[in-house]
């Protein structure tokens, strides 16, 4: 049986025998619609679209001794001079004219405290920003009269991963790893080393003990145990050491035989307790057990031992317990003490390492640095890290702890980041969250922790659910921020070597678009992904428009990029053609979209699937 239908005029017979079961989707819809959120003109309300969020993520600019404040109002898309048409006869740019409304407020301020007192003016104007390229109805561009594409980018989404790698340095020792990965900011690594020591790496520089983080981010040596271990309260009794009996308190198989306050062995070294077991006894009425001597030798107290008579402290939390101590304690009439329990279910010795292996840094800091106060240092350790040389006080470096990870202007997960982040790591941080918080780097480190401990879920980095499509809208975004990080810089520069009256001062002496212009630009005429539209036939045309590169600002570098990479991956069934890839350098780098697949919200590549039940 013939299907006929009409396309326009046309008459199409199809002569298949199966029918279809999936109508064929709009194969340019991912670039329509990306570059329509972009700009939204043809909608009253724009406050939504990408270009507003870029301009409001820079603005508003403040002048550091409070004398003025730049602001942006609202971006104003004129509609293009020339059809495309004229624009490739001529050799022009179809594009729309870009102003946006700006607005100098003048403050009143008291010359002493440099504080705000009012405002003392306001002025507002429209200042032309550059020329945006527009997409034609074909969703290609026209630059300089020649057509050009925007490819799409598959590149690594933000969130976090965690993965086991093989050391080279250590006898082929599995090494364990977490990575933060933002869209924009400096990435945060954590990962084990040979002497199961858990380390901390910002941008791939020196690393540092975990503690060390945790300190800069102010948080005690008590907190920090707290964290990650459960606290053991140990009581002395007769020369015994006595704790509350607690399931929870001990690992599968028990390190050390668990004996009652009567000298009873219930089950021994080795042994599991089970679920069963712990429940009978306490339905035997089992409260307290004994700890081994031995065993709470290797322990660390969880908190500091103060003397009763002079109120100072005479054994800091973490320290290493001995037998000396023990007996100073009892000398001195201490009933009960607490330790952090490194051998419960699920935890190891690894924050307890770190803490060992930042002691005698933080020592050698505090005699250069003449600092008391440990969780200064540590900001300190950071900043000495990331910028060798330079002089730094405990003020400066506290600030760039805090812009590193927790400053909007600096770092940004986006949502796409924050819902990767929430979902891998069980956490419920509102959407619009797209900072760190203390709580993604306390629930990254634990998960460390247990993927080490075989708990965790080891993540795959080629998984299409760990890459996503970057598409015309997002890249040219980035770029229009860029250059808007540029002008921020460059009005902020102006305003530090301005002095006198700046009553006349309008916002156009301010606000210089060269640094726009140039990046937007640079985008379109010479980036990797925007090239010469293949026009050797309309298929060929459509193809070129549906490919995807991992290459470009962001992306693989096709140099150091390896085999796992570019192979074909389980996920690219139905969504990445695993034939169509050019051959040579870039082998596996460039990729096609099927033909099926569509691109969701959030960037990644969805399949369509068909159920079938009993066969049917």
């Amino acid at each position: 049986m013939l299907n006929t239908l009409y396309s326009g005029n046309r008459l199409r017979v199809d002569f298949s025998k199966t029918p279809q079961q999936i109508e064929v989707p709009n194969l340019l819809q991912l670039q329509q619609s990306s570059y329509d959120k972009f700009l939204m003109l043809d909608a009253k309300d724009r406050s939504a679209s990408g270009i507003e969020t870029v301009f409001q993520s820079v603005f508003p600019i403040h002048d550091t001794q409070n004398r003025l404040t730049v602001e942006y109002i609202g971006s104003e898309v004129a509609n293009p001079k020339y059809t495309v048409r004229e624009c490739m006869e001529r050799g022009l740019t179809y594009a729309v004219s870009l102003r946006m409304k700006t607005r100098l407020v003048l403050w009143d301020r008291d010359e002493n405290t440099k504080e705000k007192l009012g405002v003392k003016d306001i002025k507002e104007q429209n200042i032309f920003v550059r020329d945006i390229p527009l997409m034609t109805d074909r969703t290609s561009f026209i630059i300089n009269g020649v057509e050009r594409v925007v490819v799409n980018q598959l590149h690594r989404s933000p969130g976090v991963i965690f993965k086991e790698e093989v050391s080279t340095t250590a006898g082929n020792k599995l090494i364990y790893t977490g990575q933060i990965i933002p869209d924009r900011g400096s990435w945060l690594y954590f990962e084990y080393d040979p002497k199961d020591i858990l380390y901390m790496r910002i941008n791939k520089r020196r690393k540092v003990p975990v503690t060390i983080m945790f300190r800069a981010l102010g948080y005690s040596k008590q907190d920090i145990l707290k964290l990650f271990y459960p606290i053991q309260t140990i009581s002395i009794d007769d020369n015994k050491f006595i704790m509350d009996f607690n399931p929870s308190d001990f690992a599968a198989r028990l390190s050390y035989d668990l004996i009652d306050t009567d000298g009873k062995v219930l089950i021994l070294a080795g042994k599991r307790l089970s679920v069963k077991k712990a429940q009978k006894f306490i339905d035997d009425g089992l409260k307290s057990v004994e700890y081994p001597l031995e065993t709470l030798l290797e322990r660390y107290l969880a908190e500091p031992i103060i003397d009763p008579e002079t109120g100072e402290i005479l054994f800091d939390t973490m320290t290493h317990i001995d037998e000396t101590k023990l007996k100073k304690m009892a000398e001195i009439g201490v009933s009960e003490f607490k330790i952090a329990n490194d051998l419960a279910e699920g935890v190891d010795r690894s924050i307890i390492n770190a803490f060992n292996a930042d002691s005698d840094s933080l020592k050698l800091l505090k005699q250069t640095e003449e600092i008391e106060d440990e969780n200064d240092l540590a900001a300190i350790r950071i900043y000495k890290v990331m910028r060798p040389g330079e002089p730094v006080t405990k003020e400066a470096a506290k600030i760039f702890v805090n812009q590193l990870f927790f400053d909007p202007e600096r770092y940004d997960l986006t949502k796409v980041g924050r819902m990767k982040m929430n979902h891998k790591l069980g956490l419920n941080i509102p959407e619009y969250v797209t900072v760190l918080t203390h709580e993604d780097v306390i629930n990254s480190v634990k998960y460390v922790i247990k993927v080490k401990n075989g708990q965790g879920h080891i993540d795959d980095r080629d998984h299409l659910g760990n890459r996503r499509i970057r598409s015309i809208g997002e890249l040219l975004g980035n770029e229009l921020h860029n250059g808007l990080i540029k002008m921020q810089k460059a009005i902020r520069d102006k305003l530090s070597t301005m002095s006198g009256p700046m009553a006349e001062l309008m916002p156009h002496d301010l606000i210089n678009s060269k640094m726009i212009t140039s990046t937007i630009m640079e985008f379109f005429s010479g980036g990797q992904l925007s090239q010469f539209m293949d026009q050797t036939n309309p298929l060929s045309e459509v193809t070129h428009k549906r490919r995807l590169s991992a290459l470009g600002e962001g992306g693989l570098v096709k140099e150091r990029a390896g085999f796992e990479v570019r192979d074909v991956h389980a996920t690219h069934y139905g969504r990445i053609c695993p034939i169509e890839t050019p051959e040579g350098q870039n082998i596996g780098l460039i990729n096609t979209l099927a033909t099926y697949s569509k691109v969701n919200e959030h960037g990644f590549i969805e399949a369509p699937y068909k159920r079938v039940d009993n066969g049917i």
